[in-house]
């Protein structure tokens, strides 16, 4: 180990302090939004996303009604498909804040709102 003229090995306090590579925004990486670009509503709902999504589980995302789904498929990288549980006619999903069911490769949640 090198020390500096002063004879400590930092030779100021920055120095010291800094460790390269923890915590920089190249390990954290960035989470892209999922917009929905389409719905198409029915007894199974086909919504349609702007990226390729991971889905795990089933999202909590109420219809008009106040139903929830009881399954959901992946019918494509970007496409799903819901199902639910009374034979009413969807017209709308609402999609909460943060549903862990459906997430981007960078981590990314779908954007809550109310779709039609």
């Amino acid at each position: 180990m090198a020390l500096g003229s002063s004879g400590k090995r930092y030779p100021n306090t920055s120095n010291r302090n800094r460790r390269p590579g923890l915590g920089t925004s190249a390990q954290r990486g960035t989470r892209t939004p999922i917009t929905i670009i389409a719905t198409t509503p029915g007894d199974t709902t086909v919504v349609t996303l702007d990226q390729a999504v991971i889905l795990s589980g089933i999202p909590a995302w109420p219809n008009n009604a106040g139903h929830v789904p009881t399954a959901a498929v992946l019918t494509a990288p970007d496409q799903l498909t819901l199902t639910y549980p009374t034979p009413d006619t969807t017209t709308a999903i609402t999609v909460p804040f943060e549903d862990p069911a459906v997430r981007n490769g960078s981590g990314g949640y779908v954007s809550p709102g109310t779709f039609s």
